[in-house]
């Protein structure tokens, strides 16, 4: 946080600066080191002459969208340039586990992203972050009833997170179960007032 702030006193705002309001202290920190940290891996990626000239196009993958369309063949060459860098420059960590997920979800190598968010897992088990990557997979993917098993583990390590109660209430919405979306806004209510 204290580099967000030296760069906003500078007067320069990054493009990946968005904080949801919702998340904790802890969480907005761990986000913006994550994001710093994707920021520096595809910039290395940018700066490294071997990558073809169509795979640099993607070497921004922050401001990509969630389902980025790909081919196969450029899909497996990302998948290896992650993995190929990961492997030569940091041990395998949570944080390497989750920006390796996060790439392969935005170009729709699901499998992968699952095994890298369900590493994340194995080695940090209270990491409400990996459960809400593996919530929007199987969101994306219309799967509700895995949708609500991770938000719901989520809510077990941290039951008073308003953002996890809210995605939860939205998720009964969708899936027309309205007692329970009305419990879940209720509690973000009483959350809401609790913080205040």
């Amino acid at each position: 946080m204290r580099k967000l702030t030296q760069l906003f006193k500078n007067g320069y705002i990054p493009k990946k600066c968005f904080m949801p309001h919702s998340l904790s202290i802890n969480q907005r920190y761990f986000f913006s080191r994550l994001l710093n940290y994707i920021d520096s891996l595809t910039q290395t990626f940018a700066k490294n002459q071997i990558i073809s000239q169509e795979v640099r196009g993607l070497s921004d993958l922050n401001m990509a969208p969630r389902n980025l369309e790909l081919s196969k063949q450029k899909q497996e060459k990302v998948k290896q340039m992650c993995l190929n860098n990961q492997q030569q420059q940091y041990p395998k960590t949570v944080d390497s586990c989750l920006i390796n997920g996060t790439i392969f979800q935005k170009i729709k190598m699901i499998e992968d992203a699952k095994n890298c968010y369900l590493d994340a897992i194995k080695i940090d088990p209270k990491l409400t972050l990996a459960y809400q990557h593996l919530a929007d997979i199987y969101e994306d993917t219309k799967n509700f009833q895995e949708t609500e098993k991770y938000l719901l583990k989520a809510l077990e390590i941290t039951p008073d997170d308003i953002y996890l109660n809210y995605r939860l209430g939205f998720l009964y919405q969708k899936m027309g179960n309205l007692k329970s979306q009305r419990h879940s806004l209720l509690r973000v209510k009483i959350n809401k007032k609790r913080q205040k």
